[in-house]
């Protein structure tokens, strides 16, 4: 099915794991979708062994060739195309510049931003990312050491400081995050149940990034905070989306 079970090609091989269909009717039959075997195992092994899933990053942002994209450059252009590069950032480091158009990745044509994704989810942090790129009409090649989400090369394990009696958990926002979002501070509130959280209507994963006009980055302290506030609060935040929110409350 498209549903979650195990897609197999005709000789009983497993290829993938199915996980949505996308239908125009509404009944069972359309485009299905499904994760390739390859980044499955990886994610498996990395539970299995680190109880996390490492993910590798590039500090630059990348997208699809669009018509205007493509008028600029060669109407025949393809691979994807290098919107900014984060200053001081690996790929920096490495070379690339905005405006570069990245045409393979470990040695994998490159058509669209999915395939792009779809390298980087095959790698950890600390391994090497090797893309071919044009840029004035040449191709070079740069090789970029890949980082996690705190900047470094090394594993991760989730760390998260938890308060019972606010009835949620908080973590620290990563280098990455910070440099997605465009903020110096925040703490990401997950693992959401009955509590104080809960009854402010904030949503799993949202961005607290100043309460009381005062910015925070440090989750103990932040706990500590919340704990003792009471009257009118303003609690200024990132949502799941990416949309910034400021929201005003009063606690007896």
């Amino acid at each position: 099915g498209n549903s979650g079970g195990a897609l197999i090609n005709m000789q009983g091989e497993l290829i993938g794991i199915n996980t949505a269909i996308l239908s125009k009717t509404g009944s069972y039959a359309g485009y299905g979708f499904a994760i390739p075997s390859n980044i499955v195992k990886k994610i498996t092994t990395d539970i299995r062994d680190f109880g996390y899933v490492q993910r590798a990053f590039v500090e630059a942002e990348v997208s699809d060739i669009d018509s205007k994209i493509a008028e600029k450059y060669d109407d025949n252009i393809s691979g994807v195309y290098v919107r900014y590069v984060f200053p001081g950032g690996n790929a920096e480091k490495a070379g690339l510049k905005k405006g570069d158009i990245i045409v393979k990745a470990n040695g994998r044509p490159i058509d669209i931003r999915s395939n792009f994704d779809e390298q980087l989810a095959y790698l950890r942090p600390g391994e090497k990312l090797t893309v071919n790129y044009q840029r004035e009409g040449k191709q070079q090649e740069a090789s970029i050491i890949l980082i996690n989400k705190r900047g470094t090369t090394g594993f991760e394990n989730i760390k998260s400081t938890k308060s019972p009696e606010l009835g949620a958990d908080f973590e620290e926002i990563t280098k990455i995050e910070k440099e997605r979002f465009r903020t110096a501070s925040g703490v990401r509130i997950v693992n959401i149940i009955r509590g104080p959280i809960a009854r402010l209507s904030l949503p799993e994963g949202f961005i607290l990034t100043a309460f009381n006009f005062r910015a925070y980055s440090d989750p103990t302290e932040l706990i500590n905070v919340l704990k003792s506030a009471s009257g009118k609060i303003v609690i200024e935040g990132i949502m799941p989306n990416g949309s910034r929110q400021t929201l005003t409350y009063f606690i007896n």
